[in-house]
């Protein structure tokens, strides 16, 4: 037994001194991990830990330590340099993520600050270059050491929120509906729309509206949150147009960026009872209920609007990933875009968006000095784990939208933002908006002095 014990460590001390494991960089050349000394050290400390994951201290079969979270886990064997696509000599390959360290560290500033000041469990944001597709930032807090991982307060600090954690985002759907609508000819922007009529739905599950009664044009209920318009228009749509919209803009695809622990999400037909869906499901996911969704699926969501009406498929690792693997530069193009929307609907959209981001609008703490901004809103109530009721205490508050958006813009960042259980105010445009303008403001503020 002793004798088998000796080997062991021994295998294990040569398989730590002779493997090499590659560093992990930033897209502006900064390491993010490296191994020293036969040490994994991370020279950011907590500065995108979700994304960059930690190495196990404990060795494997093996006699190697192996990843365990973000991409070391994801490209293990890449940076290992064992496994079967690997030369299997210990030497590691560098990976290079497209996280850029400057945007990275003042979107987890503004990030904390927002939670730390609506005393908020988490929040996580992502922002996403909708030129490339290139995530260069994904935020998340609370975060964690990876050099100190078994400090960390709970396994959900270790992964990103971002990819992980599917959430009911409320009025940040809205648009997505209207988009499907217009796309349809089901209504113009322009058409009138009673708030006050309930005959298309059972009177005691009509919405509570937050912009008062009368009628109004549905670019104005748009601009100004209204939840009875958009209900509406998801029973117009029906249960065909809305499975349309959901497989559209990729709600219920894994966005695969990169990191292993992303989920798809849940629509509307995991959340009703089984064949179609009742009117009354349907006018719920037209106000962001009945669909659970993940920060990045929203920032590729609204990438289809900033973009014409194609959707760009966002990556953390250069040069592109799917299912895991890096891309070869010859197949990036094939998996990059996909069409949700005709382009004069995204273009009506977008225009909305803008309007929204205006004085007195449901966004208008989104909006950014000096800089046209398109961004939406949304407030949406927690299910109480275990039951299916919501709280009427705990809220996700929410804000998606990219910039800059004027008319002969070319849009350069989509940004979503989602704060979870603030206390006190609870609103998307109290809460996660001021986040989003921050981020916004800093990064074309650093782009412009580039």
């Amino acid at each position: 037994m002793k004798t088998h014990l000796v080997v062991l460590a021994t295998a294990m001390a040569l398989a730590a001194s002779a493997g090499t494991r590659a560093r992990i960089l930033s897209a502006d050349g900064e390491v993010l991990a490296q191994t020293i000394g036969g040490e994994r050290v991370y020279p950011q400390g907590k500065t995108a830990a979700a994304v960059v994951g930690f190495v196990n201290q404990c060795f494997g079969k093996d006699g190697r330590r192996f990843g365990a979270g973000g991409l070391e886990a994801a490209f293990d064997e890449r940076l290992s340099g064992v496994g079967p696509q690997e030369r299997n000599d210990g030497r590691g390959r560098d990976l290079v993520s497209t996280i850029r360290l400057r945007p990275q560290k003042m979107a987890e500033a503004a990030l904390e600050k927002g939670v730390v000041s609506n005393s908020a469990a988490e929040g996580c944001c992502v922002a996403m270059d909708l030129a490339t597709g290139a995530i260069v930032a994904m935020a998340s807090f609370p975060s964690f050491d990876p050099a100190r991982y078994q400090d960390a307060d709970s396994v959900r600090e270790m992964t990103s929120p971002a990819i992980a954690a599917c959430r009911e985002v409320g009025g940040v759907i809205s648009p997505l509906v209207y988009a499907r609508a217009f796309a349809y000819g089901i209504v113009l922007p322009q058409t009138e729309f009673d708030m006050d009529d309930a005959s298309w739905i059972n009177p005691r599950y009509f919405p509570r509206e937050v912009i008062g009664g009368g009628r109004v044009a549905m670019a104005d209920a748009f601009t100004r949150g209204g939840r009875r318009a958009p209900a509406y228009l998801a029973v117009r749509l029906g249960d065909m147009g809305i499975a349309d919209m959901i497989s559209g803009f990729g709600l219920n695809r894994k966005t695969n960026i990169g990191l292993g622990g992303g989920v798809s999400g849940f629509s509307i037909y995991d959340t009703c009872s089984r064949g179609r869906p009742s009117d009354v499901c349907l006018s719920r996911f037209g106000i962001g209920y009945g669909v659970a969704v993940t920060c990045v699926q929203l920032a590729r969501a609204y990438s289809g609007i900033a973009l014409d009406g194609k959707i760009i498929e966002p990556w953390v690792v250069d040069g592109g990933c799917f299912h895991g693997r890096l891309l070869p530069d010859y197949l990036v193009p094939q998996y990059a875009h996909t069409v949700a929307l005709p382009k004069a609907t995204a273009r009506t959209v977008r225009q909305l968006l803008v309007e929204s981001t205006r004085e007195g609008r449901v966004a208008d703490n989104a909006a950014v000095p000096g800089m046209s901004v398109a961004a939406m809103t949304g407030t949406a109530q927690i299910t109480i784990e275990g039951k299916y009721e919501y709280s009427s205490e705990d809220f996700t508050s929410s804000c998606v939208g990219f910039f800059p958006a004027g008319e002969k813009d070319k849009p350069r960042y989509v940004l979503a933002v989602n704060v979870i259980r603030p206390k006190g105010r609870v609103s998307g445009n109290e809460v996660a908006a001021p986040i989003f303008s921050e981020i916004a403001y800093n990064l074309m503020k650093g782009e412009n002095h580039e």
